[in-house]
């Protein structure tokens, strides 16, 4: 849709008349790719950041609880945001860098803005996620760990810089 605005005005006794178009912007889809596990985190996430897309990241196989999360986060935020899942391989940093930087730069590519949350899951899998926003520092936007204790977002640092 397209709005047009009309001015007309006077200035030192003559009259003026402008008209413009107002374009829409496109705005670009905010994608959280995330470690999960229970979910409580995730909620805290999803409450502050409001994404259009979630990529879980989990351990093949899946485990029992986070089967259990996926399906609840499923049925919770149906047709309000598409979840997809992404399978990776157990302790192997990595190639679960390497899966999480092509996803990083599908994401990207699409023209979207990339945030990631690593609370939950394995350490090993939550330092891959880390690592590989590290290194597509230029296309991620934003990195948290959510607080156990306050549900406080902790942003980290996308660009480490030692002195």
């Amino acid at each position: 849709m397209v709005l047009w605005n009309l001015e007309i005005y006077m200035e030192n006794g003559r009259i003026y008349k402008s008209i413009f178009a107002i374009l829409p912007m496109e705005r670009k889809a905010r994608v959280v790719i995330s470690t999960v596990f229970s979910g409580k985190a995730i909620r805290v996430v999803i409450k502050n950041l409001k994404p259009d897309k979630l990529i879980l990241i989990v351990d093949d196989p899946i485990h029992d609880t986070k089967k259990a999360t996926i399906e609840g986060l499923k049925e919770n935020f149906k047709g309000i945001f598409d979840i997809e899942i992404m399978k990776t391989p157990l302790y192997d940093i990595p190639r679960i860098m390497k899966d999480v930087t092509k996803k990083i730069d599908n994401e990207f590519e699409k023209g979207n803005e990339i945030i990631l949350h690593i609370t939950e899951g394995r350490k090993i899998t939550s330092l891959a996620l880390l690592f590989a926003g590290y290194a597509r520092k230029n296309k991620v936007s934003e990195s948290y760990y959510v607080e156990e204790e306050g549900d406080k977002m902790l942003p980290l640092p996308v660009v480490v810089k030692f002195d």
